[in-house]
């Protein structure tokens, strides 16, 4: 969060809420503060592999790569990978979208790689409620943060709030917040 103090004062620890949660609780002390770290067990799972871990510690799963086997409420098959949160569109009756979404992917644009509406998986980040290609995100998460103006919570390709809450990022989440910390 921006500074609130004059530009010559030295800044004081973070006031705002703190925006950390997990699938069990929001952080409830201010920015500033050390978290309470969450001791419930990891809710990140589905049928091929599920974490043996607490909530605040890092997965002992893989991200699974599985298509997603959830028919949607229009009859169709969902777009999204096992485990993580459908997206809310549907190659079917939202295929213009998803083709506009492909097409306008700018983490593929830059890397050159053109994807298949057909076949292509997506991911819905949860904190925005956007929907991107899984490659191209997975992509951008595994990125190294290096260096110290590097070192900053992922965001949405599209709207740049950070991801937080998506279950297949969650160690990269935590492994930023470790650092900051």
């Amino acid at each position: 969060h921006p500074c609130q103090s004059a530009c010559a004062v030295t800044c004081p620890p973070c006031r705002v809420r703190c925006m950390r949660r997990c699938a069990h609780k929001f952080c409830q002390k201010p920015c500033g503060d050390m978290c309470n770290p969450c001791t419930s067990r990891c809710a990140w799972a589905c049928p091929h592999y599920t974490c043996s871990r607490q909530c605040h510690e890092p997965c002992d799963r893989p991200r699974c790569d599985a298509p997603c086997d959830v028919m949607l409420p229009c009859g169709h098959s969902c777009i999204g990978l096992c485990g993580e949160v459908c997206p809310h569109l549907c190659r079917v009756c939202n295929e213009d979208a998803i083709q506009r979404q492909l097409r306008d992917d700018v983490i593929s644009r830059r890397s050159g790689v053109r994807h298949d509406v057909k076949v292509a998986r997506f991911v819905l980040l949860e904190d925005c409620g956007h929907v991107i290609e899984v490659s191209s995100m997975d992509k951008m998460m595994d990125e190294e943060n290096t260096g110290a103006r590097q070192l900053r919570l992922k965001t949405c390709p599209l709207c740049r709030r950070p991801v937080l809450k998506t279950g297949r990022y969650g160690n990269v989440v935590k492994d930023i917040l470790q650092a900051v910390d």
